[in-house]
């Protein structure tokens, strides 16, 4: 059995409950985002799906659709606008992954899908409660339809981006 170094064993499960009170704390305060993020996904997005979904632990996004899509590789994605995103890219180890990621308890609502270059969108409105007017007021369907589309129809697909555990930004919102 080989033993990885102290600093990447996970914690003593004694330590877990303050180890993840601590992280909370950490993100509450890192800044917002107000924009668009993207997260990856490979459930069907059908009338059942969509509506309100609340997430039950942190849900990694990205500001770039490689990084969501795995660099190409999964052809579904949620286009997020939110501004409750905690961005992580001056304190990340991996900058390039360009992460920002919602807290537990975020409300979402997910929206209409398209087909636009190769990848089904689907959009999703990040519900922040205490925010008048909402985020909608001043990032529109129309203006997330526009970003999205140039985002992924510019992106340097060839450029592969390192992405240090790929695995947290494709998944359910929940």
């Amino acid at each position: 059995m080989t033993m990885q170094p102290p600093s990447a064993q996970p914690p003593p499960p004694e330590d877990v409950d303050r180890f993840y009170a601590t992280l909370l704390r950490a993100l509450a305060k890192s800044p917002r985002l107000i924009g668009l993020t993207f997260r990856g996904h490979q459930e069907a997005i059908e009338g059942a799906a969509k509506g309100a979904v609340v997430s039950t632990g942190l849900v990694a996004t990205s500001r770039d659709p490689r990084v969501a899509t795995l660099n190409g590789t999964i052809t579904s994605l949620y286009a997020v606008l939110g501004d409750l995103g905690a961005q992580l890219e001056t304190i990340s180890q991996a900058p390039q992954e360009r992460e920002v990621v919602f807290l537990p308890s975020t409300l979402f609502v997910i929206g209409m899908t398209e087909h636009i270059a190769g990848f089904d969108v689907t959009y999703v409105e990040q519900i922040n409660p205490d925010r008048d007017p909402p985020v909608s007021a001043r990032l529109t369907l129309d203006w997330a339809r526009e970003t999205t589309r140039t985002y992924l129809e510019r992106s340097n697909w060839d450029a592969q981006v390192a992405i240090l555990n790929p695995g947290k930004f494709v998944g359910p919102l929940s």
